[in-house]
């Protein structure tokens, strides 16, 4: 869960990429936001739309690593459609989204679930159909009971840096014990509970 200037981000997919390899990493999901109009790191809106027309296939056809491409769907709550491009809409209720992002081959992932501003109702975020939800320290209830409803709901955890600039993808990432080529590959070892989650940078240094 990471973005480009293709959304809020502050560099471009190569610098996004070539972190990641720099961290080790071998499987990433590019996620701008489904709404336009925000070209934080771009000379202007129309350089911006051209370079973002090709980041899909740039993900898809990756061999560095492997790059999932995705959107983070931007309505009253925010969701991850992992493996797929743009195009479920914001304004659909929760489930209507999980079911097109399932419908065209994706996972759907509740991003930030928790999150003060974008809160999940317990409604949307259990019984919606989703595929995960991320698990995340520092916010309430704490990372413990989020682990807990994740294992009493059957909702499994992932853990990303919802990167907006290179730095964050060092604060924290997931590892899997078990190797996947695709979105079914991810969906069964996350149902499988063989991730978890890796923090090399100490959260009083992430400032």
């Amino acid at each position: 869960h990471m973005h480009t200037t293709c959304s809020d981000g502050l560099v471009g997919y190569e610098e996004m990429v070539n972190t990641s390899l720099g961290l080790g990493l071998n499987f990433i999901s590019i996620t701008d936001h489904s709404m336009s109009g925000i070209y934080m790191g771009c000379s202007s809106p129309t350089d911006c739309s051209e370079a973002c027309a090709t980041l899909v296939e740039k993900c898809q056809t990756e061999t560095r690593l492997l790059c999932f491409p995705g959107t983070e769907i931007t309505g009253r709550v925010h969701l991850l459609a992992i493996g797929i491009g743009p195009g479920v809409l914001e304004t659909l209720p929760v489930a209507e989204q999980a079911a097109q992002i399932h419908a065209q081959g994706g996972l759907a992932i509740a991003a930030h679930p928790f999150n003060s501003i974008w809160r999940y109702g317990d409604e949307e975020l259990f019984f919606s159909g989703l595929d995960a939800m991320e698990c995340i320290p520092g916010v309430r209830p704490r990372l413990e009971e989020q682990q807990q409803l994740s294992a009493q709901y059957g909702l499994p955890c992932v853990y990303t840096s919802d990167a907006h600039e290179p730095y964050y993808l060092r604060v924290r990432y997931m590892a899997c014990s078990q190797a996947f080529s695709d979105v079914a590959g991810l969906k069964a070892v996350l149902d499988a509970g063989a991730c978890w989650m890796v923090t090399p940078t100490p959260k009083d240094k992430q400032e």
